[in-house]
Order: structure tokens, then sequence, then C-alpha cells
């Protein structure tokens, strides 16, 4: 026997989904309510598509229509659901579900319930479970939520896909399809004289030209004339320039330098302007190079704190995080049970536009009540406040108010005092500035095990909670603890 369910259409797509995928079998149907605001947005048809894909039948063809008015009017919905119900084409058992429309409706559903035998359900935010009040009883009853929204299913909920070219996000949690080893990522959460080594190049780093095209500004000393002619005989050789020319074109007044310069950034420029004390030493270069930071073809002469870092930073801290949230997971199996599915790495479009970037996920959480919980991961820099709010705004067009923005940014505070701090500071401030604008915005600090849950910053104490501390208070209310 076949069950009908009743929905209230939302603008809020993924809402209504979570009870009926836990309760609907191959087969059954959703019946949609439409207000005319629903019917011109076509709320219901991304949902029916993933209903659809599913076997349960929820055309939004055989929607029952409504205005506005009649949401307000309980005996007017009481009616038009009594009529429906009542069809001899209609046999129950019927499921009303409560997640969609204003309100007021509830009161012509309840009313519609004293004289029609139908079972109400209710997905909660927090915690992340259903409620079910079958006839025959006085109150809800919770029940786990199951056979949950897939993220394919999410994005195509909220009308999104993959950014064409993109590539695949990975499943990290659970059943990992490419597994993340902790032992990577060891010595960046645990080794304060690496964190330091590794910032402290990044500190440098912030300090030089963006670009190599940049035209170098090299001191004018004996010692850097010296160097700059014995390096540039072999330049002026390999350019043709013929002897007499080289003694006019060799200074360091003349354009050709400048010229030649940009060419050849690291073999004469960082030569001649980079201080003996900010190249690196054997130690460095060999624990860079064993952590993967190096290339194995680099000259050890000519490495510097300003180059030769091998990929982003960026990308190696958001595999941190993903692999640190995966750990916890798998340690807290209590924080977890709300969790669906956590991905790595999703790029995505609108629907209508799949080549155009629309929005970035750096690690994505899904949990079993369709809210996601993104992960944006900032090691360097944090946008402008206009970037920022733009992209909340476009995480809300996803998933409107059931997506949560979470900068996670690194504060090691066993380097508090150090230059390679100062950055850690700046972003961990400014993120929770951005967090007190707008409630949407939250902060999880990437932090060592065990360290000091405070830095001093101007004469008082900066809190830094832990990051399991801080996942644990995120996740909490949607576990029902």
């Amino acid at each position: 026997m076949s069950t009908r369910f009743y929905a209230l259409a939302t603008g809020q797509n993924q809402a209504n989904l979570p009870p009926i995928l836990t309760l609907a079998q191959k087969g059954d149907s959703v019946i949609w309510i439409q207000t005319p605001r629903a019917r011109q947005a076509c709320w219901s048809e991304t949902a029916s598509k993933v209903l659809e894909s599913r076997g349960i039948q929820a055309s939004p063809k055989e929607a029952i229509p409504i205005e506005d008015a009649d949401v307000l009017s309980p005996p007017t919905l009481r009616g038009i659901l009594l009529r429906d119900m009542r069809d001899p084409n209609h046999k129950p058992p019927f499921v009303f579900v409560l997640n969609g429309g204003q309100k007021h409706s509830v009161l012509g559903i309840d009313r519609a319930s004293l004289d029609e035998s139908f079972t109400i359900v209710y997905s909660d935010l927090t915690p992340a479970r259903l409620h079910v009040l079958d006839p025959k009883d006085d109150a809800f009853r919770p029940r786990p939520l199951e056979n949950c929204l897939t993220f394919e299913e999410w994005r195509t909920v909220n009308g999104l896909v993959l950014r064409q070219g993109a590539v695949q996000p990975r499943r990290i949690w659970p059943s990992p399809e490419v597994p993340l080893s902790s032992q990577e990522f060891a010595s960046f959460v645990s080794d304060s004289g690496f964190q330091r080594l590794l910032f402290g190049l990044y500190a440098d780093l912030e300090q030089e030209p963006a670009t190599v095209n940049a035209i170098p500004k090299v001191p004018k000393t004996p010692e850097v004339e010296s160097r700059w002619r014995t390096r540039a005989e072999g330049i002026f050789s390999a350019l043709r320039i013929p002897p007499e020319r080289r003694e006019k074109y060799g200074s360091l007044d003349q354009p050709l330098f400048q010229i030649v310069a940009k060419f050849c950034w690291d073999e004469i420029v960082r030569a001649c302007r980079t201080p003996a004390e900010s190249r690196l030493t054997q130690i460095e270069i060999d624990r860079l190079r064993s952590e993967g930071w190096l290339t194995g073809t680099v000259n050890d002469g000519m490495v510097h704190r300003e180059n030769r870092l091998q990929g982003r930073l960026g990308d190696f801290f958001e595999e941190a995080v993903a692999c640190r949230v995966m750990q916890f997971l798998e340690q807290n199996r209590t924080y977890a049970a709300p969790v669906h599915g956590v991905w790595l790495k999703t790029e995505l479009a609108l629907s209508a536009r799949p080549d155009e970037p629309f929005a970035q996920y750096d690690v994505a959480i899904l949990l079993k009540n369709a809210i996601l919980l993104h992960l944006e991961c900032k090691c360097k820099d944090l946008e402008s406040e206009k970037d920022n709010f733009s992209r909340l705004a476009k995480l809300q067009q996803a998933g409107g108010d059931a997506v949560s923005q979470i900068f996670c940014v690194p504060v090691f505070t066993a380097l508090a005092g150090g230059k390679e701090f100062d950055n850690m500071h700046r972003l961990y401030d400014r993120a929770h500035q951005y967090a007190q604008m707008n409630r949407r915005f939250r902060v999880i600090a990437y932090t060592a095990p065990g360290q000091i849950p405070a830095y001093e910053h101007e004469n008082s104490q900066r809190p830094v909670p832990s990051f399991e501390d801080t996942l644990k208070a995120i996740l909490k209310p949607y576990a029902g603890l």
C-alpha cells in the first residue's frame, strides 16, 4: 500500500526532503501544496527531481494550488486538505510534512487532523532528528533520520552542479575515497620548529615583490657591483653584446641591468639582493625537502626563503583541516552521529551556467537534516569584507538558512610574539570581526594538540579553544547533546 505525502512547497528546497526520504518508499507519492509565489518560482521542481530519481512520485503537475490568503485561514486550509484526502482515488495512509510553509499553516493542518486520520512529521534543525505524530499518539516521537540526501542530491535540490572541468570532490568521511594520512601533516600540526620555519618563509615572501617582473632595487655597493659584473659576463655573451658595449651596459644604473634582471631573477637578482642571513640553512633545506616543500632538483646554494616553495600553502592547509575533521569524527562517534558525509574541494556552478564558477567549498560537512557546514580554510589572508559577505550571500542562495560559513585559520600559540604569528593573529582577529557582524559566520582555530589555549596581544589574553573543542561546540546542538 503506497503512502501519500503532503508538503508545502518552500524556497528552502531541501527542508521537506529529510522527513520524506526517511519514511517514503518506492511507489509512494508526494503532493506539493503551492502558493502563487511557489508556482511562479518553481520551488518544488528540483526537490521533485531528487524524489523521482528515488522512485517516489512527485510531479509538480499534481500539486494542489492554494492562494496566500488560504494559508492565513485555518478553516480554508482544512477544507482544501480534507477535499483531497477524501477523493475516492486517494487512499490512506496519509502523511503531512510540517517543514515547509508559514507558521500559520499548522493550524489548518491540525484542524484537518481532527476529521481525518493522518500522520504529521517534522524534521528539526537541532537536534538533527525526525519527530513523528501518529493518529493514535498524544505526543511526537523522535526517530533517527535515514536515507539522507547525498551531497550530489543536495547540490541538485539547490540548483547547483559541479563546475565543468572541475576535479571531482573527494569524500573523506565516511569510507574515504582517497584516505588522508595524519602522518603527512604531523610536523605541520605538532612541531613548533617546523611551524616557525614554514610560516616564517611565507612571512618573508609577503615582503617580496608580488611578481618576478617587478624591477628589483639592488643596493649599489662595491660587493654587489663585483658580483653583478661576474655574473653579467656570461649573460652578455649569451645576448651577443660586443665587448666594447659591455662596459656601457654593465653598470647598475643602466636599463640593461633591469632588463636582464627580469629574465635572470634567480641567478642574478636573488644573489645580489638577498642578505646571507635570509638564505635557508642546509638543515632547513633538508627539512623542507623531506616534508615535500622543495623540488628535488633545487640547487641548495640558490635556495632562499622567498622562493622554491613547492605548491600552495592553501591547498596543503585545506587537506590538513580535512584530515583533522576526519580524525575527530572517527574518534567522537556521538558528535559524528548527525553527520552524513564530508567532502574536500568542491567547485560549483549554477545548473543554468555550468561553466561559470559560482562557489567553492573547501571542506563541506553535510548533516543528515540537509544543513551544510562549510569550513573556509584561510592561512594567509582573508578577502575584503565585501568579498566575504558576497561569498556568504552565495552560500545562502545555494542553501538558504541551512548553510553555515565557518572560517578555519591556523593559530599556533607557541609562535606568539614572533613574525610568524603576526599574520595568524590578523586572520583570527578579522574572522571574529566578521562573526560579530553576521551570526552565520563562525570561527574555528586550527590548533596544535595540547597548546596553550590563549595568547597575549596588546596586554590582553586572547582565548583560543582547541580545534576539537570548537568542532564539538558546533556539532553539539545537532547531536542533541
